[in-house]
């Protein structure tokens, strides 16, 4: 064609109209496919657009960073939509044109259908651009958010993590505290810093000017501030107020904050608890892990692998030792200072514990004891001993004597009412023949307060007791030889002094054999709802005494310690103290607004105690009947009470599940102690106050330590509420009673049960032990009282009588009597 048109150039001109005639032919052809193909893709984008729109600019998803870039992708949107509907319309309009004109349109191109889709596409991209934009943004933005919540989740975590390890060591901690408490349970046999309040107590108090002076004494300081002496010894006879130095030293010891003291005070009287070298070690390691909880690891070591049988039969020396020994080197008891007094008292294996303390060249040791050549044989290996010899220090003790006089004289002066001429008399007679001896002093001032020396007798009196102990023990043997049963009184002594032991009266009884022919009289009293108290013959059953008086229930009955009196307390809102051997009604007591639940005398008889649903405690002047002190604070109804035997502390249950400690004179609460469930049944003192045992509808009997409010041991085994609690005279056993309908006699220290006494038809509401432990009387429901044989569990006696339940039973023990004089 090129070559035609070289050739005929004037050709070019019809060729060129002919090429455009073809093209504006050609145009209504191809316009229509154009449109055809064109509404096929605007159909296609438009509805992918429309959901597509939904999803990128829905306000709810967006982030105000991306709010500017989804504004302009919303505009750009809209003018793609303007240019899709823009074509659908000009396309629906072409369908009702007539085919001349839609064929002219489409020859000339007007409608440009392949243009107006162009345009489309072209804002077709100008939208995928900003939508690539938008989401590269959004991406972004959710990212940075995606890795703020990661940060906040991994802190969270991490957050989660450190408290289930800080849960996780809280449960092992409360579970390692749980076994440190289970081991110091099973450890303990007496508390130290309980035994100290009880003796200063029993002794009138501490008088700081009494014991001063070995403070300032030259040894006592050179013990002190000399690192390598290991053994301060103080020594002296009987009397002198060894116990009492050892105190004020523990007071002072302990208002110094360089050092540490822990102490053990050993006694004779007090059993095995009280008076072996293993028993020694045990109350001072207890000390020690309770002031310093990390030491009781070192009890862990072998109670974890043997548990209580570890301490079983007062545990074994050689163990015992061992931890002891573990334990005083310890780092944290480089300041410590270890107290025994009376090793003299240690009457049970006491070479042992002279050797251990001899040994031990680390720790630093105060002793006391009486002038006994085994002492100081035994403490002759220490390398560094300090003596401080009491009779050697005669001016320092006689003027500590002095003071102590001058306290005693003031006291009888207040209590007896003494004039100012027989207080300097008494004063002076004191001061002049005490001979530097405490417990001559103490002896005088006890008969000199004693309700019978009448105000007139008082100088008679004095003069009657000889200067000196040893004259003052004298002219009680004099006096001894004197009576009728001077034989029976000297095999009495003589058995006392030669058994390697201190015995119960009971031993007592087989060892002296006059004592096996005495008569003994036991006495059982028991109220009832039938509204009476009745008193039987223990040993024969028989019914002595039927006491009516009370217009309801009869719900608690107690004797006084000497048997002369005994109360009752009663749904009729009264207490009555009766004449025991008359049976006529002494005085009625009137004051509470509720029924009495629980009546107890003190151990002098000379106050009573009730407790009432009126949730208060009664203290009332058992001579006169005035009532002295109310006590309230319990917030539901008091169900038992009980004075401890020194007649300082009282203790009431509740209902409210707890135990109250009182100050009995002062009426000020000591103590609240909680753990029970359910309401407090029963509550008894020890017979040395320092322990105390509750009853509970729990089910179950606490041991708790009286002072510390610590709770030792919970005995379980009953299947029904417990009732009623009463512990030995000796504190080595306690009795329970229990609506399963029978009685359990536990170990008080191990809190293992010994026996299970079961033959009562009905539930036991009240349990109680003889003195010398060896019987016990239940009372119950099905109106009877059983007497028991506790070490074989045989039922020795069923007394009936009662027309209705038996409430609480007290037993009076006399067995024999030795005159007040002697």
């Amino acid at each position: 064609m090129d070559r035609a048109l070289r050739a005929a150039p004037e050709a070019a001109v019809i060729w060129a109209t002919v090429c455009l005639g073809i093209e504006v032919l050609k145009n209504p052809i191809t316009e229509a496919l154009e449109n055809r193909q064109g509404i096929q893709y605007v159909l296609g984008r438009t509805e992918w657009y429309w959901d597509l729109t939904s999803l990128l600019l829905d306000e709810n998803k967006g982030h105000t960073t991306t709010v500017a870039l989804r504004d302009t992708l919303e505009k750009n949107i809209t003018q793609l939509f303007e240019k899709l509907l823009l074509y659908q319309i000009r396309s629906i309009c072409l369908y009702h044109r007539s085919q001349a004109i839609t064929a002219l349109r489409d020859t000339f191109l007007i409608d440009d259908w392949a243009g107006q889709l162009s345009d489309i596409k072209e804002a077709e991209k100008a939208v995928l651009y900003d939508m690539e934009q938008y989401n590269a943004q959004e991406i972004q933005t959710q990212m940075h958010q995606l890795n703020n919540t990661t940060s906040a989740l991994q802190v969270s975590l991490g957050n989660i993590y450190a408290a289930v390890q800080s849960q996780a060591a809280q449960q092992k901690k409360r579970h390692h505290d749980d076994k440190d408490n289970e081991c110091l349970r099973d450890l303990y046999t007496t508390d130290p810093r309980t035994d100290k309040k009880d003796i200063q107590d029993k002794k009138g108090g501490l008088l700081k000017d009494s014991y001063k002076w070995i403070l300032e004494h030259k040894d006592f300081q050179k013990f002190r501030n000399e690192t390598e002496s290991q053994i301060l010894w103080i020594k002296g006879d009987a009397g002198k107020g060894k116990t009492m130095l050892l105190c004020g030293i523990i007071d002072e010891l302990e208002l110094d904050q360089s050092t540490s003291p822990y102490y053990f005070f050993c006694q004779a009287t007090g059993g095995d608890r009280l008076s072996t070298a293993t028993s020694v070690l045990r109350g001072l390691i207890y000390h020690l892990a309770c002031c310093n909880p990390q030491l009781i690891r070192h009890v862990r070591r072998k109670y974890d692998r043997t548990g209580e049988k570890l301490f079983e039969n007062g545990g074994t020396w050689h163990e015992v030792r061992e931890i002891a020994t573990d334990m005083l080197k310890d780092p944290c008891l480089k300041n410590a200072i270890l107290i025994v007094d009376a090793l003299d008292e240690c009457t049970v294996d006491r070479n042992c514990l002279l050797d251990f303390i001899t040994e031990s060249s680390t720790t630093k040791w105060i002793v006391s004891s009486r002038n006994w050549p085994d002492i100081e044989e035994g403490l002759n290996d220490a390398k560094q001993k300090v003596k401080i010899h009491l009779e050697t220090n005669q001016h320092s003790v006689s003027a500590a004597v002095d003071s102590y006089i001058k306290f005693k004289v003031d006291q009888l002066a207040q209590d007896r009412k003494y004039d100012d001429d027989t207080k300097i008399a008494v004063l002076q007679h004191l001061q002049s023949n005490a001979h530097g001896t405490f417990l001559w002093v103490a002896l005088v001032c006890q008969e000199l307060s004693s309700e019978e020396t009448r105000k007139r007798h008082i100088l008679a009196k004095l003069k009657s007791f000889p200067p000196g102990l040893d004259a003052l023990y004298g002219q009680m043997l004099e006096q001894i030889a004197k009576s009728q049963d001077a034989q029976l009184y000297k095999d009495i002594i003589a058995n006392t002094l030669v058994v390697y032991r201190p015995i119960t009266l009971e031993e007592l009884h087989v060892l002296v054999e006059p004592l096996k022919d005495m008569d003994t009289e036991e006495r059982l009293a028991s109220g009832s709802w039938d509204k009476t108290v009745k008193i039987w013959d223990a040993t024969s059953g028989a019914c002595l005494q039927t006491l009516e008086g009370h217009d309801e229930e009869v719900t608690s009955v107690i004797f006084s310690t000497d048997g002369q009196r005994l109360a009752s307390g009663s749904w009729d809102k009264t207490v009555k103290i009766w004449d025991a051997t008359s049976g006529s009604c002494l005085q009625t007591l009137k004051g509470h607004d509720d029924w009495v639940s629980s009546v107890v005398f003190s151990i002098d008889g000379q106050r009573l105690a009730s407790g009432a649903d009126d949730s208060t405690v009664k203290i009332w002047d058992a001579t006169s009947g005035a009532c002295l002190q109310t006590l309230k604070g319990h917030g539901h109804y008091v169900t038992s009470v009980i004075f401890s035997t020194d007649g300082q502390r009282l203790a009431s249950g509740s209902r409210d599940k707890t135990v109250k400690i009182w100050d009995a004179t002062s009426g000020a609460c000591l103590q609240t102690l909680e753990g029970h469930d359910k309401e407090v049944t029963s509550v008894i003192f020890s017979t040395g106050g320092q322990r105390l045992a509750s009853g509970s509808l729990d089910k179950t009997v606490k041991i708790w330590d009286a002072t510390s409010g610590t709770c030792l041991k919970t005995l379980e085994g009953h299947d029904g509420d417990v009732t009623s609690v009463i512990f030995s005279t000796e504190g080595q056993q306690l009795a329970s009673g229990s609506r399963d309908k029978t009685v359990k006699i536990w170990d008080a220290t191990s809190g293992a049960c010994l026996q299970t006494l079961e033959g009562h038809d009905k539930e036991v509401t009240s349990v109680t032990f003889s003195t010398g432990g060896q019987r016990l009387a239940s009372g119950s429901s099905d109106k009877t009282v059983k007497i028991w044989d506790t070490t074989s569990g045989v039922c020795l006696q069923t007394l009936e009588g009662h027309s209705s339940r038996v409430t609480p039973a007290v037993i009076l023990h006399v067995r024999y009597q030795i005159p007040s004089d002697n």
